[in-house]
């Protein structure tokens, strides 16, 4: 199986016993239909090969038909099958027109083959439109020429060239026509090596391998502005013809592949955006160094969806093909937020913060902010904790390490007393001040405003009342001590701290506890 929509449906071909090759879809249930183009050969080797499908249910590939010659398909999701073939295609064996990828919008990249043997790259439009094209440098010899493999949402395509010499260099022609050759830097020039692009996602990074002086593979990402990542899968073999072969990638920047070790065993892989990889052997697939016709055991990634459903294939014991779906393998890109606990004294300016860690997974990359709040306490509890992060949020998050931010936490220390009578210095203005208000309440009061007085004589009387006092007038009490302030009250407090980014929102608590 070669390629996977984002709706699950799985795309390939199967080879029956007498080597004919037929169309397969399987439907995101897991129904498979099988079908041939109208024109395909019934010979070994010959027949229908299904590459590529898009959202919609299309489907891209080619056949070959009675005389060996290839031609173009589009399959659409109706099942009607539209044949097509490149202006100046070959027509002898092994010749012909070869689509491999196709996008959203329904746009076909591939190549043709002409009667020379050399190769020409080729976008087909939705409405049929054909426009070829041939990288700088490419050679017009046989097994020379440009290749175009991949293709992404905006209509920029990817693939490689071979020179006069037989090597092989990288391209993106972009949906302007503009076209920018590269190399690894590790790519041996010499023939038949070189560097190898397949695929390319919505951001325009393009992903492949290189062969290197020894004929040892290596794995690539060319990010849109030029930069190259080169990698290499662990375990992966280091003599000739072995070592990691990307394959695909989804919109995400995820790619999926295979490495072939040293014992001629398949893995498949995944790397993430940011660099994680992850190796997996399907159930059944063989760990030998194979008997059969490909003489080849194991597993391979061919094609990776948004959601991180792979479709590929493997090779059991017998070197016998089988194709599979790896279901929702990969998690969506996120973080976790985490935090230390923090135990302390009311008014500590000592062991009163707590690392607060955000860890990317899945290839997360972006900005993140960090936000802290009391979501618990105790019951009835005064003066609580007040908290900062300071300038330690927000963080961009561009690799696989944990970013640590401090989470500073204040609380308020108990005091004994209260300040003294800032009106009259020794005099306790709680009984006598209110006393003396009473007294101007009532009889100060301008006598023409009677029904400003009436009010005022209510005020003063419940002034008097919580005074305790009886009568206007001075003496009373002169206690110059309040009740003093218990500070932040003791027990076990909540703090929910969230991380957000765009739509992705994490968080955790941290426990807090005031002595």
């Amino acid at each position: 199986m070669l390629g996977v929509n984002v709706g699950g449906d799985v795309v390939g071909f199967e080879t029956d016993s007498s080597g004919v090759h037929h169309g397969l879809v399987r439907a995101a249930p897991g129904t498979i239909t099988k079908f041939d183009a109208a024109g395909s050969g019934t010979a070994k080797n010959q027949g229908t090969l299904a590459f590529s499908i898009d959202t919609a249910g299309d489907v891209t590939g080619a056949y070959a038909d009675t005389n060996s010659v290839y031609h173009g398909f589009v399959r659409a999701a109706d099942v009607t099958i539209t044949n097509f073939d490149v202006t100046g295609a070959g027509t002898g064996r092994n010749q012909g027109t070869n689509p491999f990828s196709m996008n959203a919008g329904g746009e076909i990249t591939g190549f043709d083959t002409d009667a020379g043997g050399a190769t020409h790259g080729f976008l087909r439009a939705a409405n049929g439109t054909l426009t070829t094209f041939d990288a700088k440098g490419a050679g017009t010899s046989r097994g020379e020429g440009t290749r175009s493999f991949g293709i992404d949402s905006a209509g920029d395509v990817t693939g490689f060239y071979a020179d006069t010499n037989g090597v092989f260099h990288g391209f993106v022609r972009a949906a302007d026509g503009t076209i920018t050759n590269f190399d690894a830097a590790g790519a041996a020039a010499v023939r038949n090596q070189g560097t190898l692009p397949f695929c390319i996602d919505a951001a325009g990074d393009v992903a492949g391998f290189y062969f290197d002086i020894h004929g040892v593979s290596h794995g690539f990402v060319r990010a849109a502005g030029g930069a190259i990542t080169e990698f290499d899968v662990p375990g992966a073999g280091t003599i000739m013809l072995t070592g990691t072969f990307p394959v695909s990638m989804n919109t995400s920047g995820v790619i999926v592949g295979l490495d072939l070790d040293t014992k001629g065993v398949l893995h498949g892989f995944t790397r993430a955006a940011n660099g994680n990889i992850t190796t997996f052997d399907v159930p059944g697939a063989g760990t030998g160094s194979g008997s059969g016709e490909y003489e080849l055991e194991g597993s391979g990634g061919f094609g990776i969806n948004n959601s991180g459903e792979i479709a590929g294939s493997y090779l059991d014991s017998n070197s016998v093909s089988h194709g599979f779906v790896y279901a929702a393998m990969l998690t969506a890109p996120s973080f976790t937020v985490s935090g230390t606990p923090v135990s302390l004294a009311p008014g500590a300016t000592t062991g009163n913060t707590s690392g607060i860690t955000r860890t990317p997974s899945g290839g997360f990359t972006g900005n993140v902010a960090l936000t802290a709040a009391i979501t618990s306490s105790p019951t009835g509890a005064q003066d609580p904790p007040t908290l900062s992060l300071g300038s330690t949020t927000p963080v961009d998050i561009t690799g696989t390490s944990a970013y640590t931010a401090t989470l500073t936490i204040l609380t308020t220390a108990a005091t004994t007393g209260a300040l003294a009578d800032p009106w009259h210095e020794g005099v306790g203005w709680r009984r006598d001040g209110g006393a003396v208000l009473a007294c101007i309440l009532l009889f100060a009061a301008p006598t023409s405003r009677r029904r400003w007085r009436k009010g005022a004589s209510l005020l003063a009387l419940f002034v008097i009342l919580v005074g305790g006092l009886a009568a206007c007038g001075g003496g009373g009490s002169t206690d110059t001590n309040g009740p003093g302030n218990s500070g932040t009250t003791a027990g076990t407090y909540t703090v929910t701290v969230t991380g957000t980014s765009g739509a992705t929102v994490e968080s955790s608590t941290v426990n807090l506890t005031v002595q």
